[in-house]
């Protein structure tokens, strides 16, 4: 969703963790499928604010705002870097 990219290193990611809304885990409204590939990693970049343990629940509009950016660039924006610092931990 955020680099148009097709083929191997996509993966699937659950907008709202499945480990805090199980219900959720196989509805499609909170599915999204971000790449998980070399130089630009957007899975944990966008989808968990760099951090596995987090999560974005602004990852569908973030998917837009960082449209066919690569990591360098992405963590060089000033508005990433400030959801970082306020992303949900458990």
């Amino acid at each position: 969703m955020v680099c148009g990219h097709r083929g191997k290193g996509l993966q699937v990611h659950h907008i709202k963790p499945f480990h805090l809304y199980p219900e959720l885990e196989l509805d499609p409204n909170n599915l999204i499928t971000l790449c998980e590939i070399r130089g630009r990693t957007h899975h944990l970049l966008i989808g968990h604010l760099d951090d596995w343990e987090s999560y974005n629940i602004r990852v569908r509009a973030d998917t837009k705002r960082y449209a066919h950016q690569n990591a360098i660039t992405i963590k060089a924006n000033p508005t990433w870097q400030k959801e970082v610092v306020q992303r949900p931990m458990p």
